[in-house]
């Protein structure tokens, strides 16, 4: 599977459950989307999920920030940690209220490195 067919699984996964069910839904498939790939693809969905945050788009970023803590993605702490000084700093495209996931995210990553 390639760069562009992960992102666009990914992307399938979450508009059908937006249509369907709830986030912790899609949360719950991307998940075990993630833990059937190989190491190459699961590191190809890690920097994918690293490029959401950065990008902004407030519905990836919720997965995004929701899946780096669940599956222990502990290389995407300094983008989370640049995104939530982006907030304090009132220069984040994200609304002020990312910053409790943010920290959460953070707090969840670094207390299992």
């Amino acid at each position: 599977m390639n760069t562009s067919e992960v992102c666009i699984k990914m992307e399938d996964i979450i508009i059908d459950c937006q249509q369907e069910k709830s986030g912790e839904y899609a949360v719950g498939l991307l998940s075990d989307f993630y833990l059937s790939q190989s190491i190459s693809v699961k590191n190809e969905i890690d920097d994918l999920l690293i490029e959401w945050i950065r990008i902004g788009d407030i519905i990836k970023v919720d997965y995004a920030i929701a899946l780096c803590s669940d599956l222990h993605i502990t290389k995407s702490i300094p983008v989370l940690e640049e995104e939530l000084q982006s907030i304090n700093n009132n220069s984040s495209r994200l609304p002020k209220y990312f910053s409790e996931f943010l920290r959460a995210a953070i707090n969840r990553l670094n207390s299992n490195v």
